[in-house]
């Protein structure tokens, strides 16, 4: 594993997404990796930093970092020293499962010092390619977990494991390290946004459902973002019209984790459900996110919709290029969706709306527009912005 220009690399990641196992890997001779999960190491690093670093010399990877936030002093000091050329180059890796208590120590230490990546759940394409005959419909409930995927895992057993991980994720991780006080109406918070994926994010409505005013339920939803269980899609900025709405949309950065919340228990009755449209925009969301952060593309997200109606899901920005997708929960019944006059006013006149389908194959449909199936939208997205 190469060094990176920048002597610390972060990577950051929900619970259980494979960041221990991708350092693990990632490691061998140039880099020793060292976890914070043992007592002794956590112990160490916690009552003299200088000598947890004099004792695991040279390139490091510290995982589970979080356990230790007196590292992050020292790191600095270390950085610091190194680019006024005092002491030696040395390199490190770092990463935490507790999202929260590990950005807090970058942002009070490292600021300017590191380069952030990100790791998520596996991709719908990186399913397809390792495992060719899943049912794609599964990801449904099972999501992108790897210990689900890679395990024999049967469906009610990926409902108990998703059980604990939420379990885990929000009454442990956010509750405490957020300080949330008000539990029940949390948890309330979470259930009634999984209900509202894939829509416009109405602050006050949610408060208003659970009994809490607007800006705690602003702040509960910052720290899920900050944990990697939601994501706020702004919509599109221009100048051209009025006519825009301006609220967020809100998804979850996980399939399985969004229809667990909403209580499915089997595949079967999502696909038939009215909630089947959402919950496929919302894996198709989390598809695109995936690869411009595993590609480290610099795509800008967004979705477009007026005050009249007029919608196109997602716009994703590269430069000067846009592609304009709207999914589809379908095979072979997609049909060619014309750009509105508002649209091709914003976006110009030979915009296309290319249609990301459940399955099927790509193939063209009218104007320079293409059914996408979402197993494909990886490469279809790295064709066309590069």
């Amino acid at each position: 594993m190469a060094a990176s220009r920048q002597p610390v690399r972060i990577l950051t990641g929900s619970r259980q997404c494979g960041k221990s196992s991708l350092l693990e890997h990632l490691g061998g001779q140039e880099f020793r990796f060292v976890s914070l999960d043992d007592l002794q190491n956590r112990s160490l690093a916690q009552t003299d930093p200088a000598l947890f670093f004099e004792i695991h010399s040279g390139h490091l990877i510290i995982d589970e970092v979080q356990y230790a936030p007196q590292l992050f002093s020292e790191i600095k000091k270390m950085v610091d020293a190194q680019k006024a050329g005092k002491i030696s180059s040395r390199h490190f890796w770092i990463s935490g499962s507790n999202q929260i208590l590990f950005r807090r120590g970058i942002e009070e230490s490292l600021a300017g010092r590191a380069s952030p990546l990100r790791l998520h759940p596996l991709s719908v394409s990186e399913i397809r390619a390792a495992l060719p005959a899943l049912p794609l419909a599964n990801l449904f409930l099972q999501g992108g977990w790897p210990e689900l995927l890679s395990g024999d895992y049967s469906l009610a057993e990926s409902i108990r494991y998703l059980n604990e991980y939420l379990q885990l994720v929000l009454e442990k991780d956010v509750v405490h390290s957020a300080g949330i006080q008000k539990v029940s109406q949390f948890l309330q918070v979470v259930t009634l946004l999984a209900g509202r994926a894939a829509n416009i994010l109405e602050l006050s409505s949610l408060g208003s459902a659970a009994g809490v005013q607007t800006s705690t339920v602003s702040d509960w939803v910052g720290a899920l973002e900050q944990m990697l269980m939601v994501y706020r899609l702004p919509s599109f900025n221009t100048d051209l019209t009025k006519r825009m709405i301006k609220a967020p949309k809100l998804y979850f950065l996980d399939c399985g984790v969004l229809c667990r919340l909403q209580g499915w228990q089997a595949v079967e009755p999502i696909l038939t459900s009215p909630m089947v449209g959402a919950a496929f925009e919302n894996l198709v969301f989390t598809e695109i996110l995936k690869t411009r952060d595993h590609y480290l593309k610099n795509w800008d997200l967004s979705y477009f919709r007026t005050k009249d109606g007029e919608e196109i899901d997602f716009v994703i920005s590269s430069g000067q290029t846009r592609l304009l997708l709207e999914s589809k929960f379908a095979v072979q019944n997609a049909q060619y969706i014309p750009t509105s006059p508002v649209a091709r006013k914003i976006f110009g006149e030979q915009s296309a709306i290319h249609l990301v389908t459940f399955g099927g194959d790509i193939r063209p449909l009218k104007n320079g527009s293409y059914q996408v199936p979402i197993g494909l939208l990886r490469q279809f997205l790295l064709d066309r912005l590069g």
